[in-house]
């Protein structure tokens, strides 16, 4: 059964790689694995993004703290390893607050939970990691999801955590202080630690790190669907942050000796369109100014005529070549290279080689 991904407003096919939380309590706040300086947690306050009154709250105690930790988990660091750090947050009586990966020397930002912004950002130096990047991404109702990206490059003890900030946090580190009441404080949901240089949608754990498996979508179709003498391959696609992996979608038969694909290497918005015929490759490549952005791709296959179009601009084509025989499956891979990962909002398979301008229309 698919996923579907509606946080763009508009559905489309969620496929993720294998992922692991390790974050033992990605929902309850109050367990013990979430360390507390100076705040208390308290459970089930506030309707979470997943629709139910599962989301915590997270308060300053009574008086004015130093706020270096607040609510945080410990984790020993992998050297040059990538990290993705990520948890929801929304406004209660607090607007203002900090999330960080690291101690007295940490990546991080600073943010309003009201206007939706990143206030501020800092990067630890002394050669304990190197920044990959921030984000704040609105969901409904007022919540957000604040994540910190990281590559490590020490084997030292990390504090990862957020903590609510009764006004504007300023400076550089991720050490302010901050006055509390013993009520008012931010809402949260979802925490989420994995290896990767972005986040993936939220792993539930509940006392133990929880994998999940890679999202696979293959065997599609039969040979009376496709055209082998000439075709259009369509998708409107993304991928996640320029994810460094070998990927591949593709209609084959069966190998890569006869194909119509499209391939991502490890180079930065590095698209491959590749057709195959007897073992004999058409190659098309093309760079995206962001592949992490939807785009609109068509590749035409047909002797002697292959033209790839991205966004309804052609972008290169080849006047040499065989169409490829025995077509036969779909699949978001490509026989030996690994499954799709991103959002895919629209596959199509044209029976006929489209004229240009169809192709600059569709």
């Amino acid at each position: 059964i698919p996923r579907i991904d509606y946080t763009n407003g508009e559905p489309s096919i969620l496929l993720e790689p294998q992922r692991q939380n390790e974050v033992t309590y990605s929902q309850d706040f109050t367990q013990g694995v979430w360390n507390k300086n100076n705040v208390t947690v308290t459970s089930n306050q506030a309707i979470s993004p997943e629709g139910i009154q599962n989301a915590d709250k997270v308060v300053i105690n009574n008086g004015n703290h130093n706020l270096n930790g607040g609510l945080y988990v410990q984790r020993i660091g992998v050297i040059n390893q990538d990290v993705s750090f990520s948890i929801f947050a929304k406004a209660g009586e607090f607007r203002y607050g900090t999330i960080s990966y690291g101690s007295s020397n940490a990546n991080g930002f600073n943010f309003d939970l009201q206007d939706g912004v990143i206030l501020s950002t800092f990067t630890a130096g002394s050669g304990n990691y190197t920044n990959i990047g921030y984000e704040m991404i609105p969901y409904p109702n007022g919540w957000y999801r604040l994540i910190v990206k990281t590559t490590e490059l020490k084997a030292n003890n990390r504090f990862i955590g957020i903590r609510p900030h009764n006004t504007i946090p300023t400076g550089t580190s991720n050490n302010y202080n901050s006055t509390g009441d013993g009520t008012s404080g931010i809402f949260i949901y979802g925490g989420q630690i994995e290896v990767g240089s972005y986040s993936t949608s939220l792993i539930h754990t509940s006392g133990s790190a929880v994998t999940r498996s890679a999202d696979a979508a293959n065997n599609a179709g039969n040979s009376d669907l496709f055209n082998d003498s000439e075709g259009v391959f369509y998708t409107e696609l993304k991928r996640f942050d320029n994810d460094s992996a070998f990927c591949a979608l593709s209609i084959n038969d069966g190998t890569t000796n006869n194909k119509v694909s499209y391939k991502y290497r490890n180079t930065d918005n590095l698209l491959i369109a590749s057709v195959a015929s007897g073992g004999t490759t058409t190659d098309i490549s093309h760079t995206f100014n962001d592949i992490s952005e939807y785009n609109k791709i068509a590749l035409k296959y047909k002797q002697n005529d292959f033209a790839l179009y991205v966004n309804g601009n052609v972008v290169g084509s080849s006047t040499s070549g065989n169409a490829p025989s025995g077509l036969k499956t779909l699949e978001f891979k490509e026989v030996t290279i690994e499954n799709y990962a991103g959002n895919v909002k629209s596959v199509m398979v044209f029976k006929e080689a489209l004229t240009d301008l169809e192709l600059e229309k569709l």
